[in-house]
Order: structure tokens, then sequence, then C-alpha cells
């Protein structure tokens, strides 16, 4: 993700932001509305820019090392998918103000960015690109499923967190297991045909 892109997201959420406060003169939010509206729109953004930044460094890099690995695919992970809920929540809240009434921008917004977090944490420049389309597929696809699975585990707000959690465990499986096939398949010897 390149400064242009950076600046554009930077952009918008400040539209939004902007948008969505009132400051466009039709309507005013009280004090703590701006802060917490605020505090939502600073966690989507460096959310945003930690997501840039693993981005680069993988394209320059090549990829994280063991520990730094482990360390983006669990904690950061977190930080990251409720950076994708607050900007799930801020753009319905802008665009669809109805849907907010339900889990579901929790459930985008967490799986796609812990889902994301884990393959960029993951991935290494070298790797074949059926490795690298086969594991962005498989950890966005689990991480929603994590995401969607975690939501239900509760209701309310706990149900938001648990499918954050859901989603970054999802998203880990799915690596690990993509992991796991890869190690099999270079162990095993190639299989001979039939003689004919």
């Amino acid at each position: 993700m390149g400064r242009r892109a950076v600046a554009l997201s930077v952009i918008g959420l400040l539209a939004l932001g902007l948008v969505y406060l009132g400051w466009s003169g039709h309507a005013r939010l009280p004090g703590t509305a701006r802060v917490l509206l605020g505090g939502l729109a600073g966690v989507a953004l460096l959310a945003v820019v930690a997501l840039g930044g693993m981005a680069r460094w993988v394209n320059r890099r090549g990829g994280f090392g063991v520990a730094a690995s482990a360390v983006l695919r669990s904690v950061a992970a977190v930080g990251v998918g409720f950076g994708g809920w607050f900007l799930a929540v801020l753009v319905v809240a802008a665009l669809w103000p109805a849907l907010l009434a339900g889990w579901g921008p929790a459930t985008v917004g967490a799986g796609i960015a812990a889902g994301l977090c884990v393959f960029l944490a993951w991935v290494r420049r070298d790797a074949a690109p059926g490795v690298r389309y086969g594991g962005l597929a498989a950890a966005l696809a689990w991480g929603l499923a994590g995401a969607w699975l975690g939501g239900h585990a509760l209701g309310g707000l706990a149900g938001s967190v648990t499918a954050i959690l859901g989603a970054v465990l999802a998203a880990n499986a799915a690596v690990l297991l993509l992991d796991v096939a890869r190690a099999r398949s270079r162990a095993l010897p190639p299989r001979s045909g039939p003689a004919m």
C-alpha cells in the first residue's frame, strides 16, 4: 500500500467523520459523542495504517520472522480486528444507519481485518502465487466464518468481541493447516503410476 492509498484512506476517514459528526451544520453531537467517534476513527485509522505497513514490509523485505509473525498473528490481529470492526461501524453509520442494530458490521469488519492481518504476517514474498492466493482466500474465508461463529457465541457487545477472537483463531487455523499440508506434500515421495 503506497503513500497515495494511505493518504486517500485518511482523507476518506476524516470526511466520514466530518459528515457523521455533523460539522456540516445540519446536526450537532454532544462532546462525549465526538470523543467516542474520534476514538473509533482513530483506532480504525491505526488498523488501516498497520495493515498498510505490514503489506509494505512483506513487499520490501519478503516477510516477517518467526517471532514477529507469531506476535502479529495473535496480538496485533486482535487490535486490527477491533479497527476493522470500528471502521465497519463508521461506514455503516454514515451510509446505512438501520444496519447498526445487528452484529453484521462487527462480523464482516472483524473477519476481513483479522484475516488480512493473519495472512500478511504469514505470507512470504518468495512463495508461489498459488500458495499466496490460496492463503489469502483461506485466511479471509476462515476469518469471516470464525467471526460469524464468534458473533453467535454471545449476545450484545460481548458477541462483537467474541467475533473478533473467533476471526483471529479461525484465520490462524487456516494458515496453519496450509503449512501442514505443504510440509506433508513435500515429505511424501512422488507416486509412481502403474506399470504399463
